[in-house]
């Protein structure tokens, strides 16, 4: 499917389809508006004639993390040709400060065209994540409901997963927001272009990093399992069976070929064989049963 980038709407659709595994080629990118809006207090009247020392270090943020960005996805994930030497523009208006960070978009997505479906899913999900209104990285792809979803879905998916485990991305992408939020004062809040919610200063701990919490527990058992089924597939050697009165295939590649055999015979006639298995869960739920050995 080919498609075109030329408003924040067409990123987001893109970033969503290819997070859904479907097969996505960027054909061309516009000018890409992005918009930055500081609302009471000082900003209630901004004159945009002086520029002062707070508004300086957020439009100097988003330079170094853009900077920082480049670098990680270059070093980390292989994606290249985004110069991140490359200098970026901000427009600024009257009255409630907006900043314009169009050069920003720009100079990411400039590399987009030409890249592999996986490659512009971890560009798309790092540039979302930089300007996805209020979004905090860590906060949006760590929940455990959130990446558990996303770790079942499929190959394009379980990529957003690896990328939360980042912490030099998840940070250089948090940086322009955690520097805008600690100069905002009580009256102050900012807003973007993108999402409706805005930020206070009482979003200071949104943007620390969050890291993923190993929930994977193993436990072998052994005992008696009735055989109800067989499947075979390239890669997996499967049989059905009876687990805390629920269903499940049980992984059995890495028994002999006497053992699966065994096990093949029982489940013409659903017998009974005494199994040691290991169940593998992750946030208390069953994620893998694996035959470990066939009596």
């Amino acid at each position: 499917m080919d498609l075109s980038i030329n408003s924040i709407d067409d990123l987001l659709t893109i970033f969503e389809k290819l997070s859904n595994g479907e097969n996505v080629k960027v054909t061309e990118v516009g000018t890409i508006q992005h918009t930055i809006k500081l609302q009471g207090g000082r900003f209630k009247n901004y004159n945009i004639k002086y520029i002062d020392a707070e508004i300086a270090r957020v439009i100097d943020s988003y330079q170094d993390s853009f900077y920082r960005i480049a670098y990680i996805l270059k070093k980390d994930f292989g994606i290249e040709g985004i110069d991140k030497n490359q200098l970026i523009r901000f427009s600024l208006e009257q009255g409630s400060l907006e900043i314009k960070t169009d050069e920003f978009l720009t100079n990411l997505l400039g590399v987009i065209k030409n890249m592999e479906s996986q490659d512009q899913l971890i560009l798309l999900t790092t540039i979302a994540l930089i300007i996805g209104g209020c979004w905090a990285f860590g906060k949006f792809l760590t929940h455990n409901e959130n990446i558990e979803k996303i770790k079942s879905q499929n190959e394009n998916a379980k990529i957003i997963a690896e990328i939360a485990k980042n912490k030099e991305l998840q940070n250089a992408c948090n940086a322009p927001k955690a520097t805008l939020v600690k100069i905002l004062k009580d009256d102050e809040k900012a807003s973007f272009s993108l999402g409706n919610d805005v930020i206070t200063y009482q979003n200071k701990e949104d943007y620390n990093f969050k890291e993923i919490e190993d929930t994977t527990q193993t436990e072998d058992i052994e005992g008696d399992f009735k055989i109800l089924g067989f499947e075979k597939t390239n890669s997996n050697k499967k049989f059905k069976i009876i687990l805390d009165d629920k269903t499940h295939w049980a992984n059995a590649d890495i028994i002999d070929v006497n053992a699966r055999m065994k096990l093949a015979k029982a489940s013409i006639q659903e017998q009974e064989v005494k199994l040691k298995l290991r169940i593998v869960k992750e946030y208390n739920k069953t994620k893998e049963i694996i035959i470990l050995n066939v009596e």
